[in-house]
């Protein structure tokens, strides 16, 4: 009798990503496709700002405007690692409304004021729009509400941090569209192309958005920790089988393994029964 193997990680991803949504408010039946777990996953963790120390770079038109000035209580916040949530949307604890200025141009925004601290009040009109990069918050603009097509946001990204727009090789822009057009278009799910003064053609920084109104971005993500998953999978396999040999253990015997992540994100697969072995995998989380 060949030695049996019951491990089955997707499967243990789709209870692990399940629970975890349902913890934070997001409501998930028994039905739903692993892939739509992993993007709601991705899609709330793009919208987060979590608690981290982060160093405020302004562009110079901030400085310029001395708007800077305006958000010294959050670059204080952020520079000591403290939570910035309550100066988020309250649609970045949710996942009724996308964000397609996140999708397209990588972009998030705060709110001027703590909704966490309100007790209920009106939240200020006014709203800072910035780049959240590695241990940075570069902060671009602040605008009010209705201002998410505005061209110019992507335009001071490009011009401040040209490095991390990237152009669409061969490809030479016409009109830009205007604020009103470009809101249009994200409406429609159809990508638009914003182009600089010398006509070259800026790659969406966020990664795009589909016909759909989804993340690019975050579906190839999603496609790619499903094969990340079903290959360590099969390395698990092979390594079980392998220390069974070494240990000589019956071809009678059955493995049991399920899956676990570490603090970091890094899958691991913990044996139990006739073989105590915990396995780490790559980060996908």
């Amino acid at each position: 009798m060949a030695i049996q193997i019951h491990i089955n990680l997707l499967t243990d991803l789709r209870h692990i990503l399940r629970r975890t949504l349902n913890n934070l408010g997001q409501s998930f039946d028994e039905s739903t496709y692993l892939k739509d777990l992993i993007y709601a996953y991705i899609e709330l963790e793009r919208y987060a700002v979590h608690p981290r120390i982060r160093k405020a770079i302004f562009s110079r038109e901030m400085l310029e405007a001395e708007d800077n000035e305006k958000i010294q209580h959050i670059v204080q916040i952020s520079e000591s690692g403290g939570d910035l949530s309550g100066f988020l949307s309250r649609n970045a604890e949710s996942l009724e409304i996308s964000d397609m200025l996140l999708f397209d141009w990588n972009i998030k925004h705060f709110h001027l004021d703590n909704y966490k601290k309100s007790n209920g009040e009106k939240r200020s009109s006014e709203l800072v729009f910035f780049v959240e990069k590695d241990n940075e918050l570069r902060f671009i603009k602040i605008s009010t509400h209705g201002r998410f097509s505005d061209i110019e946001l992507i335009k001071i990204v490009d011009r401040n941090w040209p490095k991390e727009v990237g152009s669409l090789n061969g490809v030479l822009g016409d009109e830009n569209p205007t604020m009103n057009e470009l809101k249009d278009l994200r409406k429609s799910g159809i990508q638009a192309l914003i182009s600089r003064d010398d006509k070259t053609v800026m790659f969406p920084l966020g990664g795009g958005y589909s016909t759909a109104g989804t993340s690019v971005k975050i579906q190839m993500q999603s496609d790619y920790i499903i094969k990340q998953v079903k290959a360590f999978e099969s390395d698990c396999r092979k390594e079980i089988l392998l220390h069974l040999k070494k240990q000589k253990i019956s071809s009678s015997q059955i493995v049991h393994g399920f899956l676990s992540f570490s603090e970091l994100g890094h899958m691991i697969l913990t044996t139990t029964t006739v073989l105590n072995l915990e396995i780490t995998g790559p980060r996908i989380l």
